[in-house]
């Protein structure tokens, strides 16, 4: 009995200090578990102590010295096996956090490079509205004076598109949203998806860099969603905010139900490690600044809420 008293106390220290140095990762922002991987190491644990007891039990019988100094070397060698199994655990979850901290950096990358391609397409419609806003005027002054109203209503009708394209462009005082937000808003009009957005113009206490990983991964979501339906095509995303906090909301339609198959939204694509990423880095997000994650389906379409409060 005190061998087994040793063994889950020995087990439980193990256990102890495997939380305590992820408790320390975890302020650095190097590590974080899910409970899925905290019912893992406790079941390794616990099957641990279960193998022990009974080879415990073993040598209290009539067996030889020798034996049980092999039952004794090998309760040894299943504690030896859970300290290495902790350390093995850490160095693990210390390389995907550099994994993940590298495809962030990546996206970053990318988002600042659309950042400027959105900041040219808007530079080159405002050049081409200059260069033909003073014929249309021309143009419109001409046919009224002749007298073709008719003639003038209907040239501005034919040509409101153009204006219209350049009103439609989301335009708030953080640059880093506004590019964001048109460049995929942009590429969603492309796949004919129907897009529809809500936002606040001021984003105080909150990083361009969480701001840019958090919009691209929404509109990432619910782009490729949209895009595996062949119709009623619809994304709708909103910005709020009440007093310190901000609410985020992406709407997007789906054709059939997207968690009963896969609940905890686990990437479908081939490469899991470079694209498992989007969910956890909004939950991260979330995390950061003491806010809520959280994603349902209702009349058919698909939400993602995030809170955000402002430090």
């Amino acid at each position: 009995m005190e061998r087994f008293i040793s063994i889950v106390v020995c087990q439980l220290i193990i256990l102890y200090v495997y939380k305590l140095t992820l408790g320390i990762f975890k302020k650095e922002n190097k590590n974080d578990l899910s409970s899925r991987e905290w019912i893992l190491i406790l079941s390794v644990l616990f099957i641990s102590v279960v193998i022990a007891g009974f080879l415990t039990l073993t040598s209290t019988q009539n067996v030889p010295s020798n034996t049980r100094l092999v039952i004794v070397i090998c309760i040894a060698g299943i504690v030896l096996i859970n300290i290495v199994t902790v350390y093995l655990v850490i160095d693990l979850s210390k390389k995907n956090s550099v994994i993940k901290e590298n495809e962030m950096l990546r996206m970053q990358q990318v988002y600042q490079s659309n950042y400027i391609e959105n900041a040219k397409a808007q530079y080159e419609i405002i050049r081409k509205m200059r260069h033909d806003i003073k014929n249309n005027y021309i143009v419109i002054g001409s046919l009224i004076k002749s007298g073709n109203i008719d003639k003038a209503t209907k040239y501005i009708n034919d040509n409101i598109h153009n204006f219209t394209l350049f009103a439609n462009v989301i335009n708030t005082n953080n640059d880093v949203v506004n590019a964001v937000i048109n460049y995929k808003s942009s590429i969603a009009q492309e796949l004919e998806i129907e897009v529809s957005i809500i936002t606040v113009l001021d984003f105080d206490g909150i990083s361009d860099i969480d701001l840019c990983s958090l919009i691209s991964n929404l509109f990432d979501n619910a782009i490729e969603a949209c895009k595996k339906m062949n119709s009623n095509k619809h994304i709708d995303f909103s910005i709020k905010k009440d007093e310190s906090v901000y609410y985020f909301s992406m709407k997007n339609t789906i054709g059939h139900s997207v968690l009963e198959g896969n609940p905890e939204l686990n990437t479908t694509k081939k490469d899991k490690i470079i694209h498992g990423f989007g969910t956890k880095i909004i939950n991260d997000i979330a995390k950061k600044y003491n806010g809520a994650f959280d994603y349902y389906e209702e009349n058919g379409y698909f939400i993602c809420s995030i809170i955000l409060k402002n430090k």
